[in-house]
């Protein structure tokens, strides 16, 4: 089965030479002004480009969501890691992107708002 499993590197959906599936992202969600909050044991191992998501955090998620749609399958899903606070803007952002898909949050084991699922439907 590891055959069934391709790691490619690039910027958000351009590496991907045809439409797949599954694209699942943890890309940075971290706002301007939180970034200058993260402790050391954050800051010290994780590069700035890892971490930072623009003045509102949602800048490498809305690239995702607009160029995800011309490389999913019928019936594809993207399951995309968000900040603790992002939630509803990024369900919102989901559904004006993908109107008739399902799009639902999933929530960490502390209850946090944490995956937007998007199913294409």
């Amino acid at each position: 089965m590891i055959d069934r499993v391709t790691l490619l590197h690039g910027n958000v959906t351009d590496p991907l030479p045809e439409p797949v599936h599954l694209i699942v992202a943890n890309l940075p969600y971290i706002t301007e002004p939180e970034l200058r909050q993260l402790s050391p044991e954050i800051t010290k191992f994780e590069p700035r480009s890892a971490l930072n998501g623009g003045d509102d955090g949602l800048r490498c998620i809305e690239e995702l969501m607009a160029k995800a749609g011309k490389k999913l399958l019928e019936g594809g899903m993207i399951l995309l890691e968000i900040g603790y606070d992002q939630g509803e803007t990024v369900l919102q952002m989901a559904k004006d992107y993908f109107p008739r898909s399902k799009v639902y949050i999933t929530s960490d084991l502390r209850g946090i708002d944490r995956v937007v699922n998007i199913v294409l439907q």
